[in-house]
């Protein structure tokens, strides 16, 4: 599935978590309106703890480890933005 609100591979455009954008594309006001976020330190340590935690199995590369987190911000109910952050 490919959502063109927020050009991403994963979940369908009525499943989006920016829901602001699909506001704003909509016309509507989005000042009342938060999005469905996954908040994660960006560090190796971190993705993969999130990984487990979830009961997946985490890769061996940084790039394998955010394709596996991506998709299961998609797979939550309902799907998620990852946002980074910078570690402390």
């Amino acid at each position: 599935m490919f959502c063109c609100v927020c050009q991403a591979y994963g979940h369908a455009d009525s499943e989006c978590p920016n829901k602001k954008a699909w506001a704003v594309r909509s016309g509507k006001d989005a000042t009342n309106i938060t999005n469905h976020e996954l908040h994660i330190i960006d560090t190796e340590e971190e993705i993969k703890e999130i990984i487990r935690k979830h009961g997946l199995k985490s890769g061996t590369r940084k790039d394998e480890n955010r394709k596996i987190l991506r998709n299961l911000a998609n797979s939550l109910n309902p799907p998620r933005l990852v946002l980074f952050s910078k570690p402390k």
